[in-house]
């Protein structure tokens, strides 16, 4: 071999030892001249989702189960310039090449929709035996609630969202394990059939969803997003303003037509931002218009919520109507959590003195979430029952 091969041969080990070379000075640099002049330091941008600081603690148990290991590893690999780029292709070429998730919590189905696992394990676990135990004496707490607010002098609703495996199963990849899908459906049946035996006054997403499917040329749920996309968003809002005008709001009624766009954005994309892909299939999701009026001048209702990510985009769409509402959401309990004015959420510090005035004092209605996944029994359900149960103090 001559020595013009041999230095060939050897380039690739040679471009690979020097680039680990370069990289092993970029960390130790910003660790020490980078850190004492930050203008002096080579620019990071960390992968979506993680945060700097914090990080497992150095215990016996989390060296065993290897925790501090994976942490460790992952602080120390964002610290190269490399690191995100490389993780992002290497998400690509599992999605575009293999059609898997180099995600843990995100699952690639059938025509590349994405489906968070949390949903499908859900799903795949389903008992209608448990159900009917815990359906009834959950609506019958509700009920409670409902009857504790109304005592108040405020209104009260309650909003069940669907999931996207629920609605469709179809989605998931040919022979996942999934024995709860010979009858997924009936979890809701039985559920449905225990709120109204309880008198609890009710939105139902899942039915809502469930009867729009065909009627619309779009999917109702993105392939990229964990959430419906606006149209099922907006049929429960339509549904949320009846309910509630019929007990006295004055919401504004409202109708929408649907248009197609490829700019996938927010809620239509939100899995694939997590999957950090480089290159995004474009897929078809709505864009609505929407229609509405109020007779004589607008007094806002002022609506408070104690629910999941799915409100948000049911009070996305009552944004649209001739006399919005004034909205204050606490995501799941915790966070009073408003849209920025530059469309991101932004989540507030937890108070629990504003929550607490804020339910019991500012709003005149009541709203509690729970997607029909996580039901029955609730955190943040039962956290607002604890606030608002028998008896609750200052009844207006």
């Amino acid at each position: 071999m001559t020595r013009a091969k041999r230095c060939l041969f050897r380039l690739p080990a040679l471009i690979g030892a020097g680039l680990l070379a370069f990289f092993a000075f970029q960390i130790a640099w910003n660790a020490s001249a980078g850190a004492r002049w930050p203008l002096l330091a080579f620019h990071l941008k960390y992968p979506p989702g993680y945060v700097p600081g914090g990080g497992t603690p150095l215990t016996l148990a989390n060296l065993l189960d290897g925790a501090y290991q994976r942490d460790a590893a992952v602080r120390l690999g964002v610290q190269s310039m490399i690191y995100r780029e490389a993780v992002r292709w290497k998400h690509q070429i599992y999605y575009s090449l293999l059609g898997l998730s180099g995600v843990s919590n995100i699952l690639v189905g059938k025509d590349r929709e994405l489906i968070e696992t949390a949903y499908s394990n859900e799903y795949c676990r389903r008992d209608p035996d448990e159900m009917r135990k815990a359906a009834l004496p959950w609506a019958e707490r509700i009920r409670t609630l409902q009857d504790e607010v109304q005592a108040r002098g405020q209104m009260f609703l309650y909003v069940v969202t669907p999931s996207k495996v629920a609605l469709h199963p179809e989605y998931l990849p040919s022979g996942w394990p999934c024995p709860g899908r010979a009858h997924g459906a009936e979890k809701m049946e039985i559920y449905r059939q225990a709120l109204r035996a309880a008198g609890v006054r009710f939105v139902d997403g899942p039915a809502l969803m469930r009867a729009a499917l065909g009627h619309y040329t779009l999917d109702l749920y993105p392939r990229g997003g964990i959430h419906w996309n606006m149209i099922g968003a907006a049929l429960a809002g339509q549904e949320v303003v009846t309910a509630l005008n019929a007990q006295g709001a004055n919401l504004s009624p409202f109708t929408f037509t649907v248009g197609t766009t490829y700019d996938a954005i927010d809620w239509d994309q939100d899995l694939y931002e997590i999957l950090n892909l480089v290159i995004k299939d474009p897929y078809p999701v709505p864009a609505l218009t929407y229609q509405s009026q109020t007779d004589g001048p607008c007094h806002p209702n002022r609506i408070a919520e104690v629910a999941g990510s799915f409100i948000f985009q049911i009070n996305e769409a009552l944004e649209h109507t001739a006399c919005p509402p004034d909205v204050r959401p606490y995501f799941y309990w915790k966070n009073l959590t408003t849209r920025a004015p530059n469309g991101f959420l932004r989540r507030q510090p937890e108070n629990p003195e504003q929550r607490r005035a804020d339910i019991l004092d500012w709003a005149n209605i009541v709203i509690l979430e729970e997607n029909e996944s996580s039901l029955p029994n609730s955190v943040h359900g039962n956290k607002l029952m604890a606030l608002l149960g028998p008896n609750a103090e200052a009844r207006r």
